[in-house]
């Protein structure tokens, strides 16, 4: 039993979360009315849950001395020593080619999108988290890959802005899980990511800031263009912009003012208000673009 529960926290479900951003390009795009399209959605995004957990337990694997000198990440059970590398190896394994025979079963151009993402992982895991910039960079590509594995299966193209506003929010995200790290380690930073010789926490907070801004931007141009009006068929969509805004400034205070953000799907889960900011903006995205409210 305990070899079955490092097993699954090394797997780190509570990441899932980032695998969401595979239902955004059908949500938008109006396309999730289905049970066919939702059943194909979520067997993907399970696909995807597994290949990435494979990455994680590689990444540990990889990184278990440096994180063993980490306060947060010596406590993982590859790092502590309460898993051992045979059975990693064997569950990374494991849960990569299950992921990727699934995702070959439900088409060709599935499995190669999940075998770019495998890839862009591993690079990750092995050279880019190392590089200052190409470090955030490469995190905010796997989210744009998640993108395009969510209309693998259908003819639904991803919206530009879709692309744009995904790319920045993910960047956003990452800029500030350095800051986050910056911030807890102090100066023995640079001993456990050698990315983080490049970055200071005022340079952070520029880039923060104007990622930021080109964040609620971008999403304020996209709900008011006139092609997203005819899209949707409704003007409305500028209602939302407070949550997004919102969202951003709530992100932000955890990060600065309560040392947040070394997991940012661990604030997801557990920070009411910006949880509750989140399911209220869904359900007037909802409200707005499926039921034609307002």
């Amino acid at each position: 039993m305990k070899l079955l529960k490092n097993l699954i926290i090394s797997m780190r479900p509570e990441q899932w979360t980032k695998n969401l951003i595979i239902f955004a390009a059908l949500f938008f795009g109006r396309s999730l009315t289905s049970f066919g399209v939702i059943a194909e959605t979520i067997a993907i995004f399970f696909i995807f849950c597994l290949v990435s957990s494979g990455s994680y337990i590689i990444n540990d694997i990889i990184d278990r001395k440096e994180d063993g000198h980490h306060p947060e990440k010596s406590k993982r059970p590859i790092a502590s020593g309460k898993l051992s590398v045979m059975p990693a190896v064997i569950a990374a394994a494991v849960l990569i080619s299950g992921g990727l025979c699934a995702a070959w079963y439900l088409g060709s151009r599935l499995f190669a999108i999940t075998g770019i993402f495998l890839i862009l992982h591993v690079a990750y895991d092995v050279i880019l988290k190392h590089i200052t910039i190409l470090d955030v960079f490469s995190i905010a590509f796997a989210f744009i890959i998640r993108l395009f594995a969510g209309v693998a299966l259908t003819p639904i193209p991803v919206s530009s802005w879709i692309l744009l506003c995904t790319f920045l929010l993910a960047l956003f995200l990452a800029l500030c899980k350095r800051r986050a790290e910056m911030a807890m380690l102090q100066d023995g930073s640079r001993h456990h990511r050698k990315s983080l010789e490049g970055y200071n926490i005022q340079f952070l907070d520029q880039l923060i800031t104007i990622v930021g801004g080109c964040t609620i931007l971008s999403y304020s141009l996209y709900v008011l263009s006139p092609e997203t009006v005819t899209n949707h068929g409704t003007d409305k969509l500028i209602y939302t912009i407070p949550f997004v805004v919102y969202g951003i400034f709530r992100y932000l205070y955890l990060v600065h003012m309560k040392m947040g953000g070394t997991n940012p799907e661990k604030l997801l889960l557990r920070d009411v208000p910006l949880l509750a900011d989140i399911v209220i903006y869904c359900s007037i995205m909802y409200l707005l673009v499926y039921k034609k409210i307002m």
